[in-house]
């Protein structure tokens, strides 16, 4: 069974736990950062995986951040062309305004408090849609 690697963006330690224990229980390789400004991907001017390989299969947000919230960083790794296509944003604080532009830059949309069942459903879409042929980079260190 291939392992897959999500990045999680949260920075309540209780919420990024969960995450990650539910990820884990997936076969998950789980990285968590709880200030997205010093993520690896974020501090890069560009996108540095090649065609056949990505950074993460999957990046899970939360909205409100320090130094840098989820939209924008989201915005930025699609910016710098990014080849994580798998989104996801949290946020117990989405307006209509926030939803559209989260769903506008292609992100699956998750409110706090989010149901399991509802992550593990796009979980299982996403984990089924990836070509087994993309590697995972490790140009960054974890």
């Amino acid at each position: 069974m291939r392992k897959f690697r999500t990045i999680v963006l949260e920075d309540n330690l209780v919420h990024q736990g969960i995450l990650k224990y539910l990820l884990t229980t997936r076969n998950h390789e789980v990285i968590t950062y709880d200030n997205p400004s010093i993520c690896p991907l974020q501090l890069t001017p560009e996108c540095r995986c090649n065609d056949n390989e990505r950074c993460a299969d999957i990046i899970i947000s939360d909205l409100n951040m320090p130094f840098i919230d989820g939209l924008e960083y989201i915005r930025n790794q699609r910016l710098k062309g990014c080849k994580c296509k798998n989104i996801a944003l949290v946020s117990s604080e989405l307006n209509p305004q926030v939803k559209k532009e989260a769903e506008d830059l292609s992100c699956k949309v998750f409110s706090k408090p989010y149901n399991v069942s509802d992550i593990f459903n796009w979980l299982d879409e996403v984990e089924h849609s990836m070509d087994p042929e993309v590697k995972l980079s490790d140009w960054y260190s974890c």
